[in-house]
């Protein structure tokens, strides 16, 4: 059990039964799979700036993406994973001069 104050923008959150924090877009999948095979309610939570959480035990899965944090250009292109943050994206736009 882990608990999901510290993922919470606002600080909020009890504990839930299972928690997943991946690393890598390979953790990332291995997560969905076990969520799917063990047929567990799941959450999916980003920065967590959206979201309220209830500060009850939950008997489900949470999937955080906070460390999902990698941005590539390619070209035109911006690629973000899911935890990262848009000023981080508007400030690669910046950076290497996109626009549009």
């Amino acid at each position: 059990m882990i608990c999901l104050k510290k993922y919470s923008y606002f600080q909020t959150g009890g504990d839930c039964k299972h928690f997943f924090l991946p690393q890598t877009l390979e953790e990332l999948c291995e997560a969905q799979k076990k969520i799917h095979t063990d047929k567990l309610r799941s959450y999916i939570l980003g920065g967590g700036s959206n979201s309220l959480v209830m500060d009850e035990y939950w008997n489900g899965a949470v999937l955080a993406m906070h460390a999902l944090q990698k941005i590539t250009v390619n070209g035109k292109e911006i690629i973000a994973e899911a935890g990262v943050m848009n000023d981080q994206v508007v400030e690669h736009a910046y950076t290497h001069k996109l626009a549009g």
